[in-house]
């Protein structure tokens, strides 16, 4: 059985996510190390950590190099990226979880 705590977690993830516009908002992801990308980004966004930031931004690079990333793909990693180098990390969090939800269906 859920318990209320757990349901009402659930229901404000669910609103967030609706809030946000996520769900189709995000392009679909073209391979697993792009999904991968999204959890990296999201964990450097969700620590604050410029280290794991920068990390991010080296796979990204790499990714790019190797064209395994699409341009709807880039476009939205340079999003999450520009919003946590600006310093709204809770935005790039957001965004970073709003792409990985939309990855879900």
């Amino acid at each position: 059985m859920i318990s209320r705590m757990k349901l009402s977690w659930l229901a404000a993830v669910l609103i967030a996510f609706s809030l946000l516009g996520g769900c189709g908002s995000q392009p679909e992801v073209s391979s697993r190390e792009a999904m991968d990308l999204i959890k990296q980004f999201y964990t450097a966004a969700n620590s604050k950590s410029e280290k794991r930031l920068a990390d991010s931004e080296a796979e990204m690079k790499e990714l790019i190099e190797a064209k395994k990333l699409s341009e709807a793909e880039i476009k939205a990693f340079e999003e999450i990226r520009d919003l946590a180098r600006s310093g709204d990390w809770e935005k790039a969090q957001n965004r970073a979880l709003s792409f990985a939800e939309a990855q879900v269906r």
